[in-house]
């Protein structure tokens, strides 16, 4: 609760964890879109740890994107 407040306070929008132990934030409304940079500058920033979600997530290989839908090519 008191990360979430602090969280809240500093401009980030909080999901409210639900049976975990991550609090999830979502820094895009403070013009921040890398994830990635900003967990990797966090600790020597405040001294804060992150985990960015797309390490949590599995990208598809760009191959299986490719073919057609309907006879258009996909993406």
């Amino acid at each position: 609760d008191l990360l979430g407040e602090g969280l809240r306070a500093a401009g980030f929008d909080v999901f409210e964890p639900e049976g975990t132990f991550f609090t999830m934030v979502d820094a895009s409304p403070l013009g921040i879109d890398d994830a990635t940079a900003l967990a990797r500058r966090l600790p020597s920033l405040i001294g804060v740890a992150a985990i960015p979600v797309a390490m949590f997530c599995h990208r598809p290989a760009r191959r299986w994107w490719s073919g057609t839908a309907a006879g258009s090519p996909l993406p």
